[in-house]
C-alpha cells in the first residue's frame, strides 16, 4: 500500500513540475489535498455517523470547500485547452477531467444553496443528495483519471 501512495506522490510531482510550474504548483497541490480532506471528512462522516457532518468537522469540511472551489477554478482555466474534448486519443482522459470538474461545480453549488436561508428545507435537504451524489461522482471520476494516468506513464 505505501508502494501506491508513494507512486501517486511521484506522479502529483512530476505533473506539478510540468503542468504547474512554480507558484502554481501550490494550487494544484492545494486542490489535491483539499479534495482529499473533503472526501475523507465527508464520506467517513456519512458512513459512520448517521447524523452526518456537524461543529468542527462540518466547519472544517466548509473551509476545505472553499479552498477547493478556488484551486478548482484556477486549474480549469489554466488547463481547459488541454482537454478540448476531440476525436484524438485518449478520450476518457478527457471525459473524467471535464466529469470532474461538472461534478466540482456541482458540489460547489450544492453547498452554496444550503447556506441561503430563504430556500425551502425540503429544497435544502434535496440540495444534500445532489451533494452527496456529485461527491461519488467526482470520487470515481478523479479515480478513473488517475488510474488511466498512472497506467498510460508505466
Amino acid at each position: 500500500m505505501l508502494k501506491g501512495w508513494t507512486r501517486l506522490y511521484e506522479w502529483a510531482k512530476t505533473w506539478a513540475e510540468q503542468f504547474y510550474p512554480g507558484w502554481r504548483s501550490w494550487v494544484f497541490f492545494g486542490l489535491i489535498l483539499s479534495f482529499l480532506f473533503l472526501a475523507l471528512s465527508g464520506f467517513l462522516f456519512v458512513l459512520l455517523i448517521p447524523r452526518g457532518l456537524y461543529g468542527l468537522p462540518l466547519l472544517l469540511h466548509v473551509a476545505a470547500g472553499g479552498i477547493f472551489a478556488v484551486c478548482l477554478s484556477m486549474v480549469v482555466v489554466w488547463r481547459a485547452r488541454d482537454y478540448v474534448l476531440d476525436i484524438v486519443q485518449p478520450i476518457l482522459l478527457k471525459v473524467m477531467f471535464w466529469t470532474f470538474v461538472v461534478s466540482g461545480l456541482c458540489l460547489i453549488i450544492t453547498s452554496l444553496s444550503s447556506m441561503i436561508s430563504f430556500l425551502s428545507m425540503n429544497f435544502q435537504i434535496g440540495m444534500i443528495g445532489w451533494h452527496r451524489f456529485s461527491a461519488l461522482v467526482s470520487l470515481i471520476s478523479i479515480s478513473i483519471f488517475l488510474q488511466y494516468s498512472l497506467n498510460r506513464e508505466k
